[in-house]
């Protein structure tokens, strides 16, 4: 009995150790890289910003503008079955902030609640929780009617239903630019951005190409055109107070950031 004890215990021993073995070996599953190369970099933008990490995308809020300074997210080919939930009809406080804006801070004000990570695109890839948290006010900024539903809201349908869909997945930065006196809703300090930037990143062989826009705020509603607001990252850098794609290869990355597409993908 003695015997059968010791050999028992010894095969168990042996199953553990080829047990763990298979385990270290086992690839662990790779976190979806939703920010790509890296969280910008405050060069001239003075606030401090808190960071909120939300299903598919990711928003570096500012608690003095009461508005996100730039937000960051991923999408993919969509799925045949997939089918964008309803949309909400309200705006809900972030309570991991202390500073709160509300759906209300906006109404009458002459500005539409402009979504930065956008509902469609990322309701109809990461579900409902994520539409949800579209929805919060972290990740709205005042635009006028005109630039939100006009060359703002044809970028993103662009972005959602042609590059994720073609070109198997994009990354996407977006955000305001202050440039002005500023300027704040009626009835609340939330401060009103004079443009937007949009700079879009999709891989070829491993390398990344970009495109980038500067929209300013006061667009015309007639502009069907998003050449036209064709930029460089420097140019977006220079006037949003970020360092974007500070994770890639200095010389690599000052090339890239340079570069003026002329055409659009």
């Amino acid at each position: 009995m003695k015997f059968n004890f010791v050999l028992v215990f010894i095969l168990a021993f042996v199953l553990c150790a080829c047990e763990n073995v298979l385990l270290l070996k086992s690839p662990k599953p790779i976190p979806e890289k939703i920010v790509y190369a890296g969280e910008p970099q405050a060069t001239t933008y003075k606030n401090n910003l808190t960071i909120l990490a939300n299903k598919g995308f990711v928003v570096g809020y500012d608690q003095k503008r009461l508005n996100p300074a730039w937000v960051a997210y991923k999408v993919f080919q969509i799925a045949p079955d997939s089918v964008s939930p309803k949309r909400p009809s309200h705006f809900e406080e972030d309570e991991r902030l202390t500073v709160q804006v509300s759906h209300e801070d906006y109404t009458h004000s002459g500005y539409d609640r402009g979504h930065m990570a956008p509902n469609y695109a990322i309701a109809t890839r990461y579900g409902k929780k994520a539409q949800l948290q579209t929805f919060l006010t972290s990740n709205i900024t005042p635009q006028k009617h005109t630039l939100n539903a006009g060359i703002w809201e044809k970028l993103e349908k662009k972005i959602a239903n042609d590059y994720a869909n073609n070109l198997e997945e994009v990354w996407v930065f977006v955000g305001p630019i202050y440039t002005g006196k500023p300027r704040y809703l009626k009835t609340s300090k939330v401060q009103i951005p004079d443009a937007f930037f949009m700079i879009v990143l999709d891989e070829v062989s491993g390398k990344p190409r970009t495109l980038a826009f500067m929209v300013p705020q006061n667009v015309s509603g007639k502009e069907k055109s998003p050449k036209k607001f064709l930029t460089s990252i420097d140019k977006i850098e220079e006037k949003a107070g970020f360092d974007f794609l500070a994770n890639l290869e200095d010389n690599f990355e000052n090339a890239l950031e340079a570069k003026q597409e002329k055409q659009i993908w």
